[in-house]
């Protein structure tokens, strides 16, 4: 995994260059920044136009050379560049100017994002391939986006920065002294529970009635809302979800 100030690093780059050139998008740079912490990977993918920029700028040709690893080349003429980066398990491409955002589940995309030199067509392997199931970008910077593209990422489960809950302290040894304590804090454990599973429809299941546990039917241990549910004091069961 790439350190996290590499991947703030490499998104500010893609945005300060795209800004050298006249195309100037801070709400796109602040939006995904809200996200930063959960970026495991990022690629910046250039056009002709960005890839010619960058070579006749002093200063920048020396940082494009020397961290080349983190630069691909994108095989369309003009002015259109991409960042991709990886956020839990999907991949999103975000283009510089008219080609949209779009939002691969690992494993749907046919391209390699690792590759040298990259396709941004609609065509099998291209970084828009998903346009011909979905018919257009999963997310469009149209007036308002920020708000659709925020409900699209909760859809898939992945939260903003902001909105993980801070880690909770629960007890897990309780003795005769302090079981109210350790009663509260399970209480309020399964009242978050219960909260976040009406938000993004999961389905729980309280099994105290009969001296069982609290289910929360998440099964995958990345991500958000997996982190949440971990803070809360829940357990995970691999193959059915989370209990406490």
């Amino acid at each position: 995994m790439v350190l996290g100030w590499v991947n703030e690093a490499n998104l500010r780059l893609f945005f300060q260059i795209l800004k050298k050139r006249g195309i100037a998008d801070k709400d796109r740079l602040d939006f995904w920044l809200k996200y930063i912490n959960q970026v495991s990977w990022t690629k910046l993918v250039l056009g002709d136009e960005t890839d010619s920029y960058l070579r006749r700028n002093k200063g920048l040709a020396d940082l494009y050379e020397k961290e080349k690893d983190s630069f691909s080349r994108l095989l369309s003429k003009g002015n259109l560049d991409a960042f991709i980066m990886k956020i839990q398990n999907y991949l999103i491409v975000e283009f510089s100017t008219e080609g949209g955002c779009y939002i691969y589940k690992d494993g749907t995309n046919t391209f390699d994002p690792d590759a040298g030199f990259l396709d941004p067509s609609t065509n099998k392997g291209g970084l828009r391939e998903r346009r011909k199931i979905t018919r257009s970008p999963d997310i469009i910077h149209t007036p308002g986006w920020q708000s659709r593209a925020k409900d699209k990422l909760m859809g898939l489960l992945i939260l903003s920065d902001a909105d993980i809950l801070p880690k909770k302290s629960l007890r897990s040894s309780p003795t005769d002294t302090d079981s109210k304590v350790v009663d509260t804090d399970h209480g309020y454990a399964c009242k978050q529970a219960s909260a976040l599973a009406k938000k993004f429809g999961i389905k729980t299941e309280d099994l105290k009635y009969k001296n069982g546990n609290y289910w929360f039917y998440l099964d995958r241990d990345i991500g958000p809302l997996a982190l949440q549910i971990k803070q809360l004091g829940f357990q995970y069961h691999p193959g059915k979800g989370w209990w406490i």
